[in-house]
């Protein structure tokens, strides 16, 4: 196989990313597959450089920042992905931070790997043989999903309170295109035309 892309990380690869990017994988799907973790991974880091207009200069910011009363809000540290005391709401949560325990080695390992560039993301594989987009669609994903339990997930995130349908959530989203399932989660973004490798929806 040709060399591993390249993949340009908001902020570099320093521990404080690394950690950041640790931290939002042990809250949202620590025990799902590294295609998984990488499709979130590079959700997130798309988003940080898409709000680098905003002032969020590293992925550590974006996943420590949210917004409260439709305002973005920076520095308030890890937390839920929607906080019911405070009324913040991140973009992924990193809840995990808050309990004591530290991030669990498979996904210490895995966040190494892949930003000193060790891991090749195309060799990556989910449950029923999903294959990682290619590389020329790394920068269109924008959004995931739990498409999985969605109404479990979202009467837990809101205290036993129903909230948002998918429907809602996606059509908040200006409904972009699934590029991928997989293991439950759904990946959106810019959907390119051509053929697509197995796992694609």
């Amino acid at each position: 196989m040709d060399e591993i892309p390249r993949i340009e990380w908001h902020g570099g690869t320093d521990q404080d990313n690394q950690e950041a990017l640790g931290w939002m994988l042990a809250s949202e799907n620590p025990r799902s597959t590294e295609l998984v973790w990488f499709l979130q991974v590079l959700v997130i880091n798309n988003r940080a450089r898409a709000r680098a207009s905003l002032g969020i200069k590293s992925i550590r910011e974006l996943l420590q920042s949210g917004v409260l009363a439709k305002k973005l809000r920076l520095d308030l540290g890890w937390g839920p992905q929607v906080d019911l005391k405070t009324g913040v709401v991140r973009i992924a949560s990193t809840s995990a931070a808050l309990k004591g325990k530290p991030i669990p080695s498979r996904i210490v390992r895995f966040v190494t790997e892949l930003m000193s560039g060790k891991l090749d993301p195309r060799t990556l594989r989910g449950p029923t043989g999903e294959q990682v987009p290619p590389p020329t669609q790394w920068t269109q994903l924008t959004d995931f999903l739990q498409h999985r339990n969605f109404d479990r997930t979202v009467w837990a995130q809101l205290g036993g309170k129903a909230g948002r349908t998918e429907a809602q959530v996606l059509e908040s989203w200006g409904n972009p295109a699934q590029l991928i399932e997989v293991d439950g989660l759904r990946f959106y973004g810019k959907q390119p035309r051509g053929s697509q490798p197995r796992g694609y929806a």
